[in-house]
């Protein structure tokens, strides 16, 4: 009986771990991974996509990309505030280096957003490639 109440929890964790895989392939499907250069192309290609930063306040005024829509990683409210986003719109979301918005992207993800792009490198890589910066 031991045997077989240990086999029933090994599949059961088994499972577990497979519907979990699942639903983060499932949500890595609808994450793209762009340059900064890539970014700034699309942006100019796709007049509809929209921009989402992830860092702090003070970060964003130091210089952001114009019309880029703020909502910090950090806040206790992110996940409800991303949630009233428009989740079939084209989201590039970024923060200073890529680490808080690749933790969004998860997120947004798992929110049923359908088309997210992630800046790599962040906006420290933007800077240094000379792209237009708002203040």
């Amino acid at each position: 009986m031991k045997y077989v109440t240990g086999l029933i929890r090994i599949l059961l964790v088994a499972l577990t771990l497979q519907i979990g895989a699942t639903v983060v392939a499932a949500a890595n499907e609808n994450v793209m991974h762009l340059s900064v250069q890539d970014v700034a192309d699309l942006l100019k290609r796709n007049g509809e996509a929209r921009v989402l930063d992830v860092r702090l306040g003070f970060e964003y005024d130091n210089g952001h990309i114009d019309g880029a829509e703020r909502i910090n990683y950090f806040s206790p409210y992110f996940r409800r505030d991303v949630s009233t986003l428009d989740r079939d719109a084209t989201w590039i979301v970024h923060c200073k280096s890529g680490h808080r918005s690749s933790r969004a992207i998860r997120i947004m993800a798992e929110l049923g957003f359908n088309r997210i792009v992630h800046m790599d490198g962040g906006f420290d890589a933007w800077r240094e490639a000379g792209l237009p910066v708002a203040q």
